[in-house]
This record gives C-alpha cells, structure tokens and sequence, in this order.
C-alpha cells in the first residue's frame, strides 16, 4: 500500500484510453504470464518495463490491456500475455521468457521476489497481480456462464449475454 501510483479511476472512463495509451511514447507496459510478471536482473530485480514498439506490446489486444495508471509520472499498463502470444509453444522446452526477445528477462512469481525488489515497484506489481488475477478467474460470469469481457480499461469484466449483462468488480478487501 501507499502512494506509488497515482491510478486516476476517470481515466478508466474514458472510450479511447487504449489508443491514447499507444499514442504516447512515454507509456511503460507490464507484462504478465498468468501470475506471474516480467522482470530483470538477478541480485537487485526490477520491474521488466517495456515499451510501445516492443512487438508483444504491438500485438496485444485491447482486451488483453489493463490501465493501471500512472507510476513514476509515466502511464503504466498491464498487458497478459498467454504461450500464444509468446509464440513460445508447448513442451518441456517452453521458455516463454525467450520469446521475449532481450537479455537478463524472466517471468517470475511475486512472492519470493517481492522482497528483493524495490518498495514502489513491488507494489505495483502486486497491484497488476492481482488485477490480472481477478481478470483470470472472471473469465466467465457467475449468473449466466457466458463470457466476460473487460470494459472500463480492463478494471470491470462484464458479461457479454444481452440477457444477463452483469458487471463484475475486482474485491477489495483489505489484507492484514
């Protein structure tokens, strides 16, 4: 918890957020594999940033892009990625972080790196967690069973039945 970002919710609001996010040369993007997040380096870890001309930040899908705000001064965004994605296949020989395409770069989970990191992005990154966390397990809605996909920069998943239509919010609950 604490100030490191500064999330701005009307953002969120706003129907051409993802463009204007792809439209600044500034934005950082965070990957995620799952749960577990893109980082460098070994003894002092950081937060595996990239930027808009990175080609799996090209490719990435509107739906596969969360808004996470503004970290440092600079917009900061969420994509997931999936092996596809990657284009790093299936097998024993899976090195997603390969596919990735530059050196000292891993998918990692955040809870035996957390500590080596540095206050501010090990709490950004336990935000994007958790929000791609919540995304994965909302794939589907809970009244209808159909598919649910992000609206309002990706912090809503709503149901896309036109009978149902139902809205579905990350928790909140606070965690002592």
């Amino acid at each position: 918890a604490g100030p490191y970002i500064d999330r701005r919710a009307e953002a969120r609001e706003q129907e051409g957020w993802w463009d204007e996010a792809r439209g600044d040369p500034a934005t950082r993007y965070v990957l995620a594999r799952g749960t577990a997040q893109l980082v460098r380096g070994e003894a002092s870890p950081q937060v595996g940033f990239l930027g808009g001309d990175h080609p799996l930040v090209q490719r990435a899908t509107r739906e596969s892009m969360l808004l996470l705000g503004w970290y440092r001064d600079l917009r900061c965004v969420l994509v997931e990625v999936d092996d596809d994605a990657l284009g790093a296949g299936e097998g024993p020989d899976l090195d997603p972080a390969a596919a990735v395409g530059l050196p000292g770069v891993r998918f990692e989970e955040l809870r035996p790196l957390a500590p080596l990191l540095e206050e501010t992005e090990a709490s950004l990154l336990a935000y994007a967690r958790a929000l791609s966390f919540w995304r994965l397990r909302h794939r589907f809605c809970g009244v209808c069973g159909s598919r649910n996909l992000p609206i309002r920069a990706g912090h809503v998943m709503h149901c896309t039945s036109a009978g149902c239509g139902t809205d579905i919010f990350p928790r909140i609950d606070p965690a002592i």
